[in-house]
């Protein structure tokens, strides 16, 4: 099986940063434009999910109801239906 296959889409083909200095670019990039920006890429690229499943993440995921950090975060994939487990 052939993993690093590019995947085709619409706009073309898409493949992953693979180079460590283009991704330190790319943070410090993303960091001069916003906070938000930062952390949604820091998020992906550590954890591996899409921004589909990344941007529905609310305060509630990560907090309990006394305010204080949740030990995980619990998600299902929407593309695949998964069931991912993250320690916070």
């Amino acid at each position: 099986m052939y993993y690093n296959k590019p995947k085709r889409r619409r706009f073309g083909l898409v493949q992953p940063i693979r180079d460590k200095e283009k991704l330190e670019e790319m943070k410090e990039e993303l960091k001069k434009k916003g906070t938000r920006d930062f952390l949604l890429f820091y998020t992906g690229i550590n954890t591996g999910l899409r921004i589909s499943d990344i941007v529905k993440l609310n305060y509630n995921d990560i907090r309990n109801q006394e305010g204080t950090m949740k030990q995980y975060i619990t998600i299902v994939e929407k593309k695949t239906n998964k069931i991912k487990k993250f320690h916070l």
